[in-house]
């Protein structure tokens, strides 16, 4: 009797909660990140028993470089188009927040395309001699251009 008292009070509770809207989306986005979490565990398990070392440290080498990169470049634009978005709604002017998010998207661009420009000042030959690899610029080369790529996709 007990139990089947809680299991309905817990019934109406997920009920309750399931109809709040931000508790949906915010399940949602948890679960994207699960789902890309997982993913990339999944790769990352796949290339390791697949493929030679020296391939498994540049994957490795270079997924921690674009988290870096990625982090950098982003300088804070996911807190400030929530803040935005926050903002604008409360304005009733969310539609100007398409604006906003192509600013952010060019700054975002701007900084990689300034990382690209650093390598090629800073040269080839320092860069290989820094990390004692002669195949290293060419792959971070490569690396900020796929960040670009991204960033355009997005």
């Amino acid at each position: 009797m007990f139990t089947k008292l809680i299991n309905i009070k817990a019934i109406s509770y997920l009920k309750k909660i399931t109809k709040n809207q931000a508790f949906v989306e915010s399940l949602n986005t948890l679960m994207l990140r699960v789902f890309g979490i997982i993913s990339l565990f999944g790769f990352t398990l796949y290339i390791t028993n697949e493929y030679p070392i020296n391939i498994v440290g540049e994957y490795d080498f270079i997924r921690t470089y674009l988290l870096v990169v990625g982090c950098i470049c982003m300088i804070g634009t996911d807190q400030s188009i929530l803040y935005y978005a926050g903002f604008l709604k409360s304005k009733n002017h969310l539609i100007n927040i398409k604006i906003i998010y192509q600013r952010m998207i060019i700054m975002i661009i701007t900084c990689g395309l300034l990382l690209i420009f650093l390598f090629i000042v800073i040269g080839k030959s320092n860069i290989e001699a820094l990390f004692k690899d002669d195949k290293i610029y060419d792959v971070l080369l490569k690396s900020n251009f796929v960040f670009i790529l991204s960033c355009v996709i997005v």
